[in-house]
């Protein structure tokens, strides 16, 4: 019995070892090397989700740091993560003015400047003119036109140049600048200038984390003056983890899109899949994965927030995204219950939290069908999407036919 016990096991060891192999191969340059066939740099999470009105719904971070300025990686790897994040586009957006890392830069590389021309180099770093194209330090192009542009073919990731001016953020605030065309020549002592500067140049103005550091969402002077000049086109709904539910009337009665923005600064995995949830990103509504397509659509305000499985947006927008990605059909007739079973099915990535209007919600996750009774001879059916917000308290109703 007991050396019976002992194969059993073995064999088991066995099995377990010979599955393990399996998922070895010969590298192609040394076949005495294997390589895990589980490579994580050639997987991509896919998140799916139908048209929309015709139009792509493109998944877009347009806020993320590198160590450029005050972030921890490449500007290459985060086109990398993005794309393993399964994403479309993302904006490097390194901060205009705050810049500790290039500190570090500097003095490491004293010892090979000669005398003056570290001085010189330092200048450089708000300087209306780049230093030398193969330079580094100071050319606030460098991450976008040299790393990330250069890496986003190799993924198929539209990178898009910005910059964060950042200020004091309980006084003044912080704010991207999107689609600009030259970040050396925006900076300004006044950060009402450097907006004015970027505009100059076809920039969109994203007013980011409006209630970070602040006891509420008032506005700051920097934002009042901002804001009723017109130079302000879209507002942060939502920030890394946080969630201003009062910013989306503000830009609904503003007319500016709502975002929705990792604002990354070490790697999404640490911050968001390992701890169970996705990196926030903007639902974009627009013809083509394309810098002037998705300029278009901001301005156009076709953008849905989405972090954490929460959404926001325009009441119509989230209606339409949301039959757009749902069947609704019978299962079966109860005759004799005078009831009928409905199934409706979700079929994109996003998970909702259904409530048929009146009821409690369930949760609906994604590629999933959720059964609901309803009295027979019923044509349509009221949900209420709870995980999505139209204003500060208030979830679109939506009515669906039966098919």
């Amino acid at each position: 019995m007991k050396n019976s016990i002992i194969i059993t096991i073995l064999l088991a060891f066995s099995a377990e070892y010979a599955a393990q192999a399996q998922y070895y191969v010969p590298d192609s340059g040394n076949e005495e090397m294997l390589v895990h066939v589980h490579r994580p740099e050639r997987i991509r999470r896919e998140i799916v989700i139908p048209m929309v009105n015709g139009y792509n719904v493109y998944k877009v971070d347009l806020h993320t740091h590198t160590m450029f300025s005050d972030g921890q990686a490449m500007p290459d790897f985060r086109v990398k993560e993005a794309w393993c994040d399964g994403l479309d586009a993302i904006a490097i957006t390194d901060h205009l003015e705050f810049r500790p890392n290039e500190g570090t830069f500097f003095a490491y590389l004293k010892p090979y400047f000669p005398e003056g021309e570290e001085m010189k180099a330092k200048n450089n770093k708000i300087s209306e003119t780049p230093p030398d194209e193969d330079g580094i330090l100071g050319d606030l192009n460098f991450t976008y036109k040299r790393r990330a542009l250069k890496e986003s073919p190799n993924y198929g990731i539209t990178v898009i140049r910005g910059t964060e001016i950042s200020r004091n953020g309980t006084t003044v605030g912080h704010y991207n600048a999107l689609f600009t065309s030259n970040n050396n020549k925006i900076y300004d002592p006044d950060p009402i200038v450097s907006m004015r500067k970027a505009k100059k140049q076809g920039a969109l103005i994203i007013h980011n984390h409006p209630g970070w550091r602040k006891s509420n969402i008032d506005y700051t002077e920097t934002d009042k003056i901002a804001y009723d000049e017109g130079l302000i086109d879209g507002v942060e709904v939502m920030n890394h983890s946080e969630f201003y539910p009062g910013i989306i009337d503000r830009a609904l009665e503003r007319g500016i899109c709502m975002m929705a923005a990792s604002d990354i600064h070490s790697s999404t995995a640490a911050e968001f899949y390992i701890a169970g949830t996705h990196r926030p990103m903007t639902l974009v509504l627009a013809n083509e994965n394309t810098e002037e397509s998705l300029r278009e659509a901001l301005i156009g305000r076709r953008t849905i927030a989405y972090a954490n499985n929460t959404l926001c947006g325009e009441e119509q927008l989230l209606k339409d995204l949301f039959t757009s990605s749902m069947t609704l059909k019978v299962i079966r007739d109860e005759d004799n219950k005078g009831k009928v079973v409905l199934g409706l099915t979700n079929n994109s990535s996003i998970p909702y939290l259904v409530a048929v209007k009146g009821g409690n919600p369930d949760y609906l996750g994604p590629f999933c069908t959720l059964m609901i009774k309803q009295k027979a001879g019923t044509e349509s059916v009221a949900f209420e999407i709870m995980n999505m917000y139209c204003s500060k308290k208030t979830h679109p109703i939506i009515e669906m036919n039966i098919r």
